[in-house]
C-alpha cells in the first residue's frame, strides 16, 4: 500500500510540474520563434514626381524620418540614371538626426543603379532604432554632370515626420523612400494585439480586455497548481495502513 501511494504521489508531482511549466513557458517559447514571422509596417513615402540632381561634386541630398520600431535593417531609395551608364562611386550615410552619429555607411557604384528603380541598402539591424529620428543622405564627390545619378522626390510635404535636405538645408517635399524593420518580440506582440483589436466593436476592440483574459488564465492555472500541491500534501500526511496489522 505504502509503495503504491508513494508512486501515486510521485506521478502527481510530475503532473503538477508539467501543468505548471507548459502553460506558462509554452506560449513564450512558441512566440520566441513565431514573432519573427510578424511583418512590421514600413516607413514610406513613395510619391516621386520630381527629380533632385544631378548628384556630383559637393552636392548632397538627404531625408530625415522617424523610426517607430527597433531593428531598422533596410532602406530603399528611388534613383534615376538620366537614361545613361554612370560609373562613379556613390556613398550612402545613415545617422542619428540629433547627435549626428553615423550608424551606417555604404559605398556603391553608379553602374549598379537602374533608371527609375528603387536601390536597396541593407545593413545589420539597428537594435536601438525605435523612437529615434534618423537621417540619411547621398553624396558622390567623384561624379560629374555627365556621369552622375539623380534621386526621385515630391515637391509636396506628404511625409509629416521628416523632410528633404539639400546640402544640409531643409527643402519643401520629401524623397521617395521606404524603411523596413525587424522589431523585437515585445514590439511584435504589441503589433499583433493592435491588429487583433483593429475594427472590433465594444470590448473586443480594447487591448486591455485581452490582457485581462491572459491575466485571468494565468491566475486560474496558478490556483489549479496550488490546489494540486495542497492535495498532494494531504495525501502524504494521511495516516498509512500498516501491512503487518491488517484491518478486519
Amino acid at each position: 500500500m505504502a509503495g503504491g501511494l508513494k508512486k501515486k504521489q510521485a506521478r502527481l508531482g510530475v503532473m503538477a510540474i508539467l501543468f505548471l511549466v507548459l502553460p506558462i513557458l509554452g506560449p513564450p517559447l512558441v512566440w520566441s520563434v513565431a514573432w519573427q514571422k510578424v511583418v512590421f509596417p514600413p516607413t514610406e513615402q513613395r510619391q516621386n514626381g520630381e527629380v533632385v540632381g544631378p548628384l556630383h561634386g559637393s552636392f548632397q541630398v538627404g531625408q530625415s524620418f522617424f523610426s517607430p520600431y527597433s531593428g531598422l535593417y533596410r532602406i530603399d531609395l528611388l534613383l534615376g540614371t538620366y537614361a545613361r551608364k554612370n560609373t562613379r562611386d556613390i556613398s550612402f550615410h545613415l545617422l542619428e538626426a540629433d547627435s549626428q552619429r553615423e550608424l551606417v555607411s555604404i559605398r556603391f557604384n553608379g553602374s549598379e543603379v537602374e533608371d527609375y528603380a528603387y536601390f536597396i541598402f541593407t545593413f545589420s539591424p539597428l537594435r536601438e532604432s525605435a523612437g529615434k529620428r534618423l537621417f540619411f543622405y547621398l553624396e558622390s564627390p567623384e561624379s560629374t554632370l555627365a556621369n552622375s545619378i539623380n534621386i526621385r522626390s515630391t515637391s509636396e510635404d506628404l511625409y509629416p515626420d521628416g523632410m528633404m535636405y539639400v546640402n544640409g538645408a531643409p527643402q519643401a517635399g520629401d524623397l521617395a523612400f521606404v524603411a523596413y524593420y525587424k522589431g523585437t518580440p515585445v514590439e511584435a506582440a504589441a503589433l499583433a494585439l493592435e491588429r487583433l483589436t483593429a475594427g472590433k466593436p465594444y470590448f473586443w476592440g480594447n487591448r486591455n480586455f485581452y490582457i485581462l483574459l491572459a491575466a485571468l488564465y494565468l491566475s486560474l492555472y496558478l490556483l489549479f497548481i496550488y490546489r494540486v500541491i495542497i492535495y498532494s500534501d494531504k495525501m502524504e500526511q494521511a495516516p498509512q495502513d500498516d501491512p503487518s496489522h491488517p484491518t478486519r
